[in-house]
């Protein structure tokens, strides 16, 4: 099997996007969760806070425990990022699984322009994927953040219009979620590589795995970061609105927010390991 680039039915060149797939499907569903407890709870505080603001402080622990289930995520993701392998062009030498028809495949792909299972064709997509939907997801969230608070926001103005250039707290951080995402677009783009014209072939530069690796970066931090969009929404909308009506209920709603923003910072740091993961190099 070591025709092939070390790979086989054992250590499949496929196999990191899956272990990629679950790092990021624990950081973008525990953040979705977060997001949903963070906005559920941020609500009933500030219906609650009109009438008793001395309770509020009180009524964050609800708020605090469905952070803490994003951190959860955070730390999930990381422990299996870690375990993935620094090059992935040397996997598995010593299969037990032989596959009879190595010669047969190596010698095909040799001839199509050098590129390999380490290193296919279509590795470039799956990086720039990442990109796109780290921009796209957090993009999302922050257009949602931004339209839901800017509602409760005009809707508060009327009333107390003294107290909106406090209110627009909520629109700030919902931007700030649309930078993260940008972030993580650049910095997965600087990182893949074309392939470069060879001897009169084209030699491909970047690895499967390093196109599991940042799609998995993009997802995370664009699920991340959509999660953290919609919970600012939804608590800047009901904050706001609540703020008009009793004024000691500002701190309580930064608190809330500075929550629900911190969704979007844990995507992004868990992005920012996935992204820096060594990739390998293309087999010569």
């Amino acid at each position: 099997m070591s025709a092939v680039d070390g790979f086989s039915l054992a250590c499949p060149a496929s196999a990191p996007f899956f272990g990629y797939f679950g790092a990021a499907s624990a950081m973008a569903l525990a953040n979705l969760g977060a997001a949903y407890g963070t906005a559920k709870a941020g609500a009933g505080i500030s219906g609650m806070g009109v009438s008793s603001p001395h309770l509020v402080m009180k009524a964050l622990i609800p708020v605090v425990m469905a952070g803490v289930v994003g951190i959860y995520g955070l730390i999930i993701a990381v422990i299996i990022s870690t375990k993935g392998l620094p090059h992935p062009d040397v996997c598995c030498l010593s299969s037990i699984i032989e596959i009879r028809a190595a010669s047969v495949v190596q010698s095909i792909m040799s001839a199509v322009d050098g590129f390999s299972l380490a290193c296919p064709a279509s590795a470039p997509f799956f990086g720039y994927f990442g990109a796109a939907s780290a921009m796209a997801l957090a993009n999302l969230g922050a257009a949602y953040g931004t339209a839901k608070a800017g509602a409760g926001i005009s809707g508060m103005g009327v009333s107390s219009p003294h107290l909106v250039m406090k209110a627009l707290i909520p629109v700030v951080m919902a931007g700030v979620v649309g930078i993260y995402g940008l972030i993580i677009a650049v910095i997965i783009s600087t990182k893949v590589s074309s392939p470069r014209l060879v001897d009169g072939s084209m030699k491909p530069q970047y690895t499967l795995f390093g196109g599991a690796a940042h799609l998995a970066s993009g997802m995370a931090g664009g699920f991340s970061g959509l999660a953290a969009g919609i919970a600012i929404g939804i608590v800047g909308d009901v904050g706001t609105r609540a703020l008009a009506q009793q004024g000691k209920l500002f701190v309580g709603m930064i608190l809330i927010l500075i929550f629900a923003e911190a969704l979007g910072l844990y995507g992004l740091i868990v992005a920012l390991i996935f992204s820096a993961s060594t990739t390998g190099n293309c087999p010569e």
